[in-house]
């Protein structure tokens, strides 16, 4: 009896444990048959689900693979926190991101525990930027705060920083891994990196025994912002993208920001050279680019110094307007300085900016160059010197001696008679040797040859047209202004007229083939007082004679 009853109390508690396995299974697959839990064989054993869904067994004992309908809330249980998915969408959790994998076709990859961007949302104290540390920890770096106030120093990438602060910010901010070559710029001493051309993104880096190697960009960090390359392939980052094109050498250029293929808000959007499309939410939004602190100053024409070229197209970015580099080098004034003549601006001790003439020809080269005003010059330096020394506006007008030149009948000196005929078959028209005077004749003058008027103060004559130095002429005087001057004059109430009416050798020849030119005059002055630039085409050789209208 006591026999039976052990027997009995055991087989109790056999069927207990066997309840408790039965609804353990029952709770993942509620379906699956009881001789699979009891050691039969697994009817899901040799099903192969796609991502994100689970074998399930009917109740006639058939498996198929089913999708999450729901997710159960774990709490502050790991299987409950935030994941990014390869596809750089951020999901609740990983039950959210196999219920996602579950829909499509070939289903999400599961790429980081936590949020694709740990820097998204976060906002930095003005001159930080946010990083993501080891860890996927979002944290605002980089603190320093550096002017561009010396002594300048040579970094290991071959390149020279004002301080060696902005060195220590540069390295900070692209992860590099620089030190100090020597304290001066890179162009004072020896510069291993000095003629080396680093390709495919890469960059120079001068090892600790002084050789100089080109490197690829360092690890990136490990976010999802992603970029659509001009190969069709989605990147993680613009880093990742630039990154693998240094390490395969190719030559992939980022075509937008976003997955490649999804209509997204920056798939069409065109944020211009200097700036890049950035996803925000739904939004795409154009961000200036970011900047190296490499000392490389450029004088900008806002008069502004830029610590390099970069940073001046950052600036014009974030200002919306243009900004032209107007010389290397920091601004010393000639940037609101505007040399006439040819003429060179230079700065002295004092920081005055001056014009000066480039009186060393000695080592130019080049062939002999015809003059605006008919006069063959022994190179351009020449012709650049000696409208400089006399302030006459004095161009190049051809290569070669003025002696071969000849006048067209469209009024334009050409090097040779072929040259005017080769002109003349181009256009199809009929172009004829005219006197050389009458091309140098129809030159206009300021005033008509009167004195413009000049500053009491300087004895210059005064500038109307759109310099730094420009002045609004009296009401007695009208702007003479030409692509070469700006001068006042005083006005007249008549009106004079230059007219081609004659022949230089004889009189005037009329014929029905010149009819075809229409005929010529320069307005000298029109009856406001005002001047016009107007040449019509002479019929035939004539002389200029002026005639006055009452």
């Amino acid at each position: 009896m006591e026999k039976l009853s052990e027997t009995i109390r055991w087989f109790i508690i056999f069927l207990f444990f066997v309840q408790k396995i039965i609804k353990i299974r029952v709770i993942g697959e509620k379906n699956r048959k009881f001789f699979g839990l009891i050691g039969g064989k697994d009817p899901c054993e040799n099903v192969k689900c796609r991502p994100g869904a689970r074998c399930a067994v009917s109740p006639a004992g058939e498996p198929s693979c089913q999708c999450p309908t729901s997710c159960p809330d774990y709490g502050d249980h790991s299987g409950s926190r935030p994941v990014c998915g390869a596809d750089a969408v951020d999901y609740k959790d990983l039950c959210s991101i196999n219920m996602a994998s579950c829909s499509v076709e070939n289903g999400v990859q599961l790429k980081y525990h936590g949020p694709c961007d740990p820097c998204a949302g976060v906002v930095c104290p003005d001159g930080q930027i946010c990083l993501v540390t080891e860890g996927r920890v979002a944290r605002c770096s980089c603190p320093e705060t550096c002017s561009l106030e010396g002594p300048p120093i040579c970094a290991t990438d071959g390149q020279t920083y004002s301080n060696e602060c902005n060195m220590r910010l540069e390295a900070c901010r692209t992860r590099k891994r620089l030190a100090i070559l020597y304290r001066d710029s890179c162009s004072s001493g020896v510069n291993p990196c000095s003629g080396m051309e680093c390709e495919y993104g890469s960059y120079c880096l001068v090892d600790k025994e002084g050789r100089a190697n080109c490197e690829c960009p360092p690890p990136c960090e490990e976010v999802m912002r992603p970029v659509c390359g001009t190969d069709g392939v989605t990147y993680d980052s613009a880093c990742h993208l630039k990154r693998q094109m240094c390490l395969d050498r190719g030559t992939v250029k980022l075509a937008y920001t976003g997955v490649c293929g999804a209509d997204g808000p920056c798939t069409h959007k065109d944020c211009g050279p200097l700036a890049v499309c950035k996803q925000i939410g739904h939004l795409a939004e154009c961000e200036c680019v970011s900047c190296g602190s490499e000392y490389e100053p450029v004088c900008g024409s806002d008069g502004v110094s830029y610590s390099n070229l970069c940073r001046l197209k950052r600036e014009a970015c974030l200002k919306n307007k243009r900004i032209d580099v107007l010389y290397p080098g920091l601004c010393d004034g000639c940037e609101s300085k505007k040399c006439e003549f040819h003429a060179t601006c230079v700065t002295d001790g004092a920081g005055e900016a001056r014009c000066v003439c480039n009186n060393n020809c000695s080592a130019a080269t080049g062939e002999q160059v015809c003059g605006t005003d008919g006069i063959t010059y022994k190179n351009e330096c020449e012709l650049k010197l000696t409208a400089c020394q006399n302030k006459m506006n004095i161009q190049v007008q051809y290569k070669g001696d003025c002696g071969e030149a000849v006048c067209g009948s469209d009024l334009t000196l050409y090097p040779s008679s072929c040259h005017m005929k080769a002109e003349a078959c181009a256009r199809q028209t009929d172009i004829r040797a005219r006197p050389i005077e009458l091309c140098h004749g129809m030159e206009v003058k300021p005033c008509g040859g009167d004195k413009p008027l000049a500053d009491p103060d300087t004895g210059e004559d005064l500038d109307c047209g759109n310099g730094h130095n420009r002045q609004d002429c009296p009401m007695e005087y009208y702007c003479h202004q030409t692509s070469t001057f700006a001068k006042c004059c005083r006005k007249v109430p008549n009106r004079h007229r230059c007219r081609v009416i004659g022949g230089l050798q004889g009189p005037r020849r009329t014929s029905s083939r010149s009819h075809r030119f229409a005929q010529q005059t320069v307005d000298v002055l029109q009856p406001d007082g005002q001047p016009t630039e107007q040449v019509d085409e002479a019929s035939a050789p004539g002389e200029v004679q002026s005639t006055r209208q009452e």
